[in-house]
């Protein structure tokens, strides 16, 4: 187990410092459906996409 954690933490670190550009968007709550989401939007005014 502390072996799998080590491994992602290294994986998590190297994304990190690959420092890669984020998009973010603000978008109306009809917008949703024109994109594929992870999770549920706990809002329904002011949702941004990042």
């Amino acid at each position: 187990m502390e072996e799998e954690i080590s491994r992602v933490e290294t994986i998590a670190n190297k994304v990190i410092m690959d420092n890669r550009p984020v998009e973010t968007k603000w978008i109306s709550e009809e917008e949703l459906s024109n994109f594929t989401l992870r999770k549920k939007v706990a809002v329904t005014q002011n949702i941004r996409l990042v």
